[in-house]
């Protein structure tokens, strides 16, 4: 059929007096122009719709969003389930307490200790939890290289909002609940501890995930920066001499000496 339409056109670019292929090229008239077959092409250009661009960089922060709903969308799940669990264990922990402490001391105690344990249980979840197929894990040691590749068009800057909040919570509930770590310096070295644990075992599980330097430096700053939500407010209770024992003090000592001497 092609063939039989070849013959068919060149018999027609013959009749209207339009080259044939291979003849010398003459300039176009709006005579010219007419439908000649699949196999010619018209002797005018046609205007084609110009194609959409789309940036590189657009396409890398979609790429990104992705990545991090995939992996923080994990989280309605976990709290859907767990959060009837935490209703319950704070009722229970505030009305056992309640027996050797005051009813609103006992609540901000449970209430801290319930939230402490949903957080611990949200963040193995985002950890965790296997990525795609992969059976492997892979390391990146040098600090920095993660975060300048996340700022490039390749990358997303939510993956680096992701590494900064994912302790966090943290660093504003456990100084609230355990006095000693209500040091920014404290809270701090064991974010660090904490980070570099999730990191290794996330390398040991091979779940598909990258074990960065970048992500424990991350970790660590976003609990420093929480921490000063908290530490600082409440300050320890510093112990003062009533200065009645300490006049008590000094005549005990004058009547031992006195004493010693008769």
């Amino acid at each position: 059929m092609c063939a039989v339409a070849c013959m068919f056109s060149a018999f027609s670019s013959r009749r209207s007096g339009l080259p044939e292929p291979g003849s010398p090229a003459r300039s176009a008239t709006p005579g010219d122009l007419r439908f000649t077959g699949k196999c010619t092409r018209s002797a005018l250009p046609i205007p084609r719709p110009a194609a959409k661009i789309i940036s590189v960089s657009g396409v890398g922060e979609g790429l990104g969003v992705a990545v991090l709903s995939a992996s923080f969308g994990i989280l309605v799940p976990v709290t859907i389930i767990a959060l009837p669990f935490a209703l319950f264990g704070w009722r229970l922990l505030t009305h056992w307490r309640s027996r050797t402490r005051t009813a609103v001391t006992a609540a901000t105690a449970s209430a801290l200790d319930i939230g402490i344990v949903l957080v611990v249980l949200e963040i193995l979840a985002l950890t965790m939890m296997p990525v795609g197929d992969s059976g492997s894990s892979s390391i990146h040691l040098m600090p920095g290289s993660d975060i300048l590749t996340e700022f490039t068009d390749n990358g997303s800057l939510w993956q680096i909002a992701g590494n900064l909040l994912l302790l966090a919570p943290l660093g504003v509930l456990v100084p609230l609940r355990v006095p000693s770590l209500r040091s920014i310096r404290r809270i701090t070295l064991v974010a660090f501890t904490v980070s570099v644990m999730l990191e290794l075992i996330q390398y040991l599980l091979h779940a598909g995930r990258v074990t960065s330097t970048d992500d424990v430096l991350l970790n660590t700053l976003g609990v420093a920066a929480s921490a000063t939500l908290t530490c600082g407010w409440t300050r320890r209770p510093v112990l003062v001499k009533i200065p009645a024992q300490r006049e008590l003090a000094e005549v005990v000592s004058r009547r031992s000496v006195r004493a010693g001497r008769v």
